[in-house]
């Protein structure tokens, strides 16, 4: 017992130094940041500009794109504008018709501190990082996914540092001198009354400022409209009669080398020739694509499914087809493993197969999850590759048998089964301004 106290007090003064340091490190940043704060609170706000961005600035993904999309087409009152680092965002954004700028460009800035609203799916750095933001712009917190998976690793050690009061006194005198340290949200949003819970703890936004509306990407998977163009591509240049779609999350801290691709490798081997014949058994195209924090690390996988005409990589793709969305509303059959995009693929009622060959290590060792993974996985849960290709098969001829179970789940992370969750977003930032006048 004095063994686990005294770990769990080396964990929380490691934790405490590291965060002491960080911010000592970063003390010319602040003052820096500091002169950009003056600016920004001296810059009269344009309650009309609204400001997007996702993915560190980087894609044009997720539900910021859908929220903006919407916006710049349907709310003419409203003016958007959207902030990318990636000079082929804002190329294709451009010539879309769109309104688009470099980050850290003079307009980036400009518009960035003038903005009275801005809008993004991870974190301020979304948007530009150096914006010392507060209570005169209004931040939209979209988020990315369902809170399947604990947010934050050892998250019950953080909240417990959140509520010390030495952490707190120092955390307070720091906040004082730069009001701008600590991001905060006025307004969440979340997918269920479930989800909206385990958003606002993990978030530390305010119950009462997270609003169940859905997520505006979800919007794409039921509404009707043209095959996009990734599918359309896909179909000019493969012949398949089925498409899977196989989307793992990341393991661990990004980009470390044994990420998500262990389970292609050896302790996990991916038979491409075995999957070929399989596939062309059933008339059926595997895509894989890996989560962006993920990177693939065997060359020679990734040459043999290069070879293949049933197993596709989707890995650097144009602007236009890096959305995985799109191709998910043409997906017969999802395979996945902790990711929460399942729960949005459940609102088409398809088969989902759980490729969870490491969930106990898994649960043991990183994130873990904030339901019991066993009773929301709606479907299947296989162990190796092999059973993912049996469970493909039964997914083929016996489509409708986790249809219950699929129904419930879905359920439970999804208030909303309608194309309308942009409008809902729309309405929520629209009461909180006027709210604020």
């Amino acid at each position: 017992m004095e063994h686990i106290v005294l770990r769990r007090f080396v964990l929380i003064m490691w934790i405490y130094t590291k965060v002491i340091i960080k911010h000592i490190i970063r003390i010319p940043v602040y003052l820096l940041i500091y002169l950009i704060y003056l600016i920004y609170i001296l810059m009269p706000k344009d309650e009309k500009l609204w400001i997007f961005g996702s993915q560190f600035g980087y894609a044009f993904v997720g539900n910021t794109k859908y929220l903006f999309e919407y916006v710049a087409k349907n709310k003419k009152n409203i003016r958007a504008v959207w902030l990318s680092r990636d000079k082929n965002v804002l190329k294709y954004l451009s010539n879309s018709g769109y309104e688009a700028y470099l980050t850290y460009s003079f307009k980036g800035f400009y518009y960035s501190m003038k903005a009275r609203v801005v809008i993004f799916s991870s974190g301020v750095g979304d948007i530009n990082k150096l914006i010392p933001y507060d209570s005169h712009t209004k931040i939209i917190q979209l988020w990315h996914g369902f809170p399947l998976k604990k947010l934050t690793l050892k998250e019950e050690l953080i909240s417990s540092l959140r509520k010390n009061r030495m952490i707190s006194f120092v955390k307070n005198i720091g906040l004082r001198i730069f009001p701008f340290a600590s991001e905060h949200y006025d307004l969440g949003i979340a997918t269920s009354d479930s989800a909206r819970e385990k958003l606002s703890y993990a978030l530390k936004i305010p119950l009462n400022r997270v609003v169940v509306t859905g997520y505006p990407r979800d919007d794409i998977l039921i509404s009707k409209g043209k095959p996009s163009k990734i599918f359309n591509n896909l179909k000019r240049n493969y012949d398949f009669k089925y498409l899977i779609l196989y989307l793992p999350t990341y393991r661990g801290n990004a980009h470390s080398v044994s990420n998500i691709f262990n389970l292609l490798n050896e302790k996990y081997p991916f038979d491409v020739d075995k999957f070929d014949r399989f596939l062309t058994q059933f008339e059926a195209l595997f895509l894989i694509r890996v989560h962006p924090l993920s990177r693939i690390t065997d060359q020679n996988l990734i040459d043999k499914i290069n070879k293949s005409q049933r197993i596709k990589l989707l890995l650097k793709t144009p602007v236009e087809e890096s959305d995985v969305y799109p191709l998910l509303r043409h997906t017969d059959i999802l395979v996945t493993d902790y990711s929460s995009v399942y729960s949005d693929f459940l609102l088409l009622d398809r088969p989902v197969i759980f490729a969870s060959f490491d969930l106990e290590n898994y649960m043991r060792t990183d994130k873990g999850f904030y339901y019991n993974y066993y009773d929301v996985a709606a479907g299947p849960i296989a162990k190796n590759w092999d059973g993912v290709l049996m469970y493909i098969k039964e997914a083929i001829n016996q489509p409708e048998k986790y249809k219950e179970k699929r129904e419930r789940v879905c359920k439970m992370f999804n208030k909303y089964k309608d194309a309308n969750s942009s409008e809902r977003v729309y309405k929520a930032i629209m009461d909180i301004l006027e709210s604020s006048i």
